[in-house]
């Protein structure tokens, strides 16, 4: 797993903080449950573009586009 610069300075999370983190770390339960991740389709080959809300550092909520898909490897890369 990797994280840029960007996402520190989007999350205010550190990038030793979000490599030790999983994904759904940076979403509410709420948000997750109406929501949620679809590994399945992920898995499938299909690329899922979505808006959500996401939970800073700082518990601030930010509204993003994500655009997630599996690559070559089975690796898993999501664009905020």
């Amino acid at each position: 797993m990797d994280v840029n610069n960007k996402s520190t300075s989007l999350t205010g999370y550190t990038q030793e903080e979000l490599l030790k983190m999983n994904m759904k770390d940076l979403f509410s339960e709420n948000a997750l449950n109406k929501k949620p991740l679809q590994y399945d389709l992920l898995n499938r080959g299909k690329t899922i573009i979505s808006e959500r809300e996401i939970i800073k550092k700082d518990q601030k909520k930010l509204f993003i586009e994500m655009n997630s898909a599996q690559m070559p490897d089975g690796s898993l890369i999501s664009f905020f």
